[in-house]
């Protein structure tokens, strides 16, 4: 026999032996992994792949960041993402695959690439993605029995298999987007991303940490129907589809794909895009009252801008487009008064802001602009007095408990002569602010002098023709001054001030007056009260100077209080309230 022949004899016992051995391993491993299967009623879900479980990557942990050139390219399966046995899905946030063509993920050493969308949960935001890789199991059981509630205990997963304490910390509540959530709070840890939430001492699934925070340490969380609910079918498709196709169709042409769309663009601030895509899902999602709040915020960040940048113009033209989607609100009549002010159509704007308080839709800014346009158009010079008047009768019946516009109506009472409507406002703005009252006592005491006042006074007059004397009551106290029509202000001699016991302390205001001497500056004081024969003036600035001849004048700031007329052939002058 040639030294490199075979004997066929010689390979029958080793064959045997190997294909022995092969035959019990085979009966060994099923036998093990039928123990080891799952009854129907429950589903094992590994959460992160414990590194124990991964055998040839046992040194690195189950799923790792991945940093690409371009993120628009590829979906990037960090931390946020959970692994499902029999490691085959990948349960990522559905916001993952907004723009994405294709995915990979790091399983240990190893970057993988991400297969078919296979199902979604899009009012939970969460998708389910196929991998290839072996199957795994980290132990953790999905139970659909469990649910979350108020004051239940948990464990928190982290990334290396830690558990942390938590519990729920609020009952359960709809988000905007349609899902059930709870508040979860962690003794010890920030979870990050979508996180594992395990029954204390066992393996079983409760729940999950979406990543979304709710303020105050507390962190949304969904219980396991939301992650049942991944399963679910592609809307209007009955298979898996790429990813490619996926970002197309869903985040293009389903309300909720668009609504994710618009609301990525609306976290970046991209108030163009937002604008551009919230008219036609508005439509799509029959109102939907948080795509509104959105696309209205977008319209009056725009404005915003234009206001910043004057251009009462261009910020109209953006406020007409919102008008014609977006239901009326407070926010826009704001937005649209302050943008007509700016262009100077003051009456405008306050008619914009009277609408929204007429139709039930102001907020506490309306009504402060509103007041603050009032208030500038009855102190400016555009309006006429009765014009001025009418817009405060308004603007009262509008808001009764605004102070200032009795105030102002007041006094625009008192100087049409109708005093006790006068005392009337000026004693109710006094009660609505006690802040005013000094302010305008001066006002209503006049009021009241002018009502005690005889529709018509006769006084004599006492002189020779070239100049007059008038007995008066200056605060009670009888004195004779000179008749002067032609003096601006009241005055008293110092020596009657002093008699009269009329303080006049050092920081005593001055007023310059021309006088035969040239100019001066004399002190100017308030006496309460001056009257002739019962023609009283309330509050009246009276200038106090040295060497003034006789006890001092009275002058124009008393008379032009009433229509005069002075009958010298009769020496006597005719006062008659005005």
């Amino acid at each position: 026999m040639a030294p490199n022949s075979r004997n066929p004899r010689r390979l029958v016992v080793p064959i045997a032996l190997l294909a022995g051995l092969m035959l019990g391993y085979a009966l060994g491993w099923l036998q093990h992994r039928s123990q080891e299967r799952p009854s129907p009623a429950e589903v094992r879900l590994p959460a992160v792949v414990a590194p124990a479980a991964v055998n040839a990557d046992a040194s690195a942990p189950a799923i790792l960041p991945v940093q690409l050139a371009d993120e628009n390219d590829v979906v990037v399966a960090s931390p946020r993402g959970l692994l499902l046995a029999p490691g085959d899905r990948l349960v990522l946030p559905l916001a993952a695959l907004h723009h994405a063509r294709h995915g990979v993920f790091r399983f240990g050493g190893r970057i993988l690439p991400l297969g078919d969308v296979m199902g979604i949960n899009a009012t939970a935001g969460l998708a389910i993605v196929a991998t290839d890789l072996p199957a795994l199991d980290s132990g953790l059981v999905l139970d659909d029995s469990v649910t979350l509630y108020l004051g239940l205990e948990l464990e928190i997963l982290s990334m290396g298999e830690e558990t942390f304490d938590g519990w729920v910390d609020t009952a359960a509540q709809q988000n905007p987007g349609g899902q059930i959530v709870y508040g979860v709070r962690s003794r010890t840890v920030q979870p990050i991303g979508l996180t594992p939430l395990t029954l204390p001492g066992t393996r079983v699934l409760a729940g999950l940490l979406t990543g979304g925070g709710l303020g105050n340490d507390l962190y949304e969380a969904v219980d396991t129907a939301a992650l049942t609910a991944v399963g679910s079918p592609l809307p209007g498709l009955k298979t898996s589809v790429s990813i490619a196709r996926f970002s197309q169709d869903f985040f293009t042409r389903t309300p909720a794909g668009r609504k994710f769309s618009f609301k990525s663009a609306a976290a970046h601030g991209d108030w163009q895009q937002i604008i551009q895509l919230g008219p036609a899902l508005l439509s799509m999602s029959a109102g939907d009252a948080e795509v509104a709040e959105i696309l209205e915020h977008a319209y009056l960040e725009r404005v915003k801008t234009a206001l910043n940048n004057r251009d009462a113009a261009f910020a109209l033209q953006i406020l007409d487009t919102a008008d014609a989607v977006l239901p009326a609100s407070a926010a826009l009549a704001n937005a649209r008064a302050s943008s007509l002010h700016l262009g100077n159509r003051h009456m405008e704007a306050l008619e914009v802001l009277h609408r929204a308080i007429d139709n039930g839709i102001a907020d506490n800014t309306t009504y402060a602009l509103a007041q603050n346009l009032v208030l500038m158009l009855v102190e400016g010079e555009r309006l006429s007095h009765d014009e001025k008047q009418r817009l405060l009768e308004q603007a009262i019946l509008r808001e009764p408990a605004v102070a200032f516009y009795h105030a102002r109506l007041g006094e625009s009472f008192y100087r049409q002569g109708r005093y006790a409507e006068a005392l009337t406002q000026l004693n109710y703005a006094a009660q609505l602010d006690s802040g005013l009252h000094d302010e305008l006592q001066a006002l209503m005491n006049n009021a009241r002098a002018r009502l005690q006042t005889p529709g018509r006074v006769v006084v004599p007059l006492m002189g020779d023709g070239n100049a007059y004397y008038i007995d008066v009551a200056i605060n009670g106290a009888p004195r004779r001054l000179l008749l002067d029509t032609g003096a601006t202000f009241t005055t008293l001699s110092t020596s009657l001030a002093n008699e009269l016991g009329l303080a006049v302390p050092r920081d005593t205001p001055q007023v310059r007056l021309s006088t035969a001497n040239g100019v001066i500056s004399a002190p100017m004081i308030t006496v309460d009260t001056i009257s002739l024969n019962g023609a009283t003036v309330a509050n009246l600035d009276v200038v106090v100077l040295d060497n003034i001849g006789g006890n001092g004048l009275l002058g124009l700031n008393f008379l032009n209080n009433f229509n005069i007329d002075i009958d010298q052939a009769n020496a006597e002058m005719t006062l008659r309230r005005r």
